[in-house]
């Protein structure tokens, strides 16, 4: 199995880097069960599974080609979010990942201000309490934007960034 590793994790933060599984399918942890749609409020759906090693997610609105998979030991013992980035079009980048019970809300702040972060709960069928995120941030020249996750006291626990 080929991974990249993102380092993205912020200081003593919780955030954590994730593995990025190739995006052939013979580089994938073996799925188990269906692949779910996740709806989102940007009118494209996340597609999210369980694998033999934990899940996965993938942004696409058409194929499953870019995917982001995070082992189950990691949500045991890590932080509260895992996060991917992807560049999109324009000057944008796409901000997805895995966020669990704990985390109550994400908040991102780019070019255009800030804007709340949905949290989208898992398909009953994952039988899960992890929930997913996906975020567009306006990058521009130098990039500057953040995404911070929030508990239910309002504490950060958890950024990623670029230029702030």
């Amino acid at each position: 199995m080929i991974r990249v590793w993102l380092p993205i994790a912020v200081g003593a933060a919780s955030l954590c880097a994730a593995p990025v599984v190739g995006a052939t399918n013979t580089d994938r942890p073996p799925r188990v069960g269906p692949v779910y749609s996740v709806p989102t409020d940007q009118r494209v759906a996340l597609r999210v599974w369980r694998t033999t090693e934990g899940y996965c997610v993938s942004p696409d609105r058409v194929s499953l080609n870019r995917v982001s998979c995070v082992p189950s030991t990691w949500l045991r013992t890590a932080g509260r979010t895992f996060t991917w980035l992807s560049r999109g079009p324009g000057g944008t980048r796409l901000v997805v990942g895995i966020a669990k019970q704990r985390v109550r809300r994400g908040q991102v702040e780019d070019r255009r201000g800030t804007a709340p972060v949905p949290l989208y709960e898992a398909p009953a069928g994952l039988r899960t309490s992890l929930r997913f995120f996906r975020a567009v941030v306006r990058t521009g020249a130098p990039p500057k934007w953040r995404v911070r996750f929030y508990d239910g006291r309002d504490n950060v626990v958890g950024s990623v960034g670029q230029g702030i």
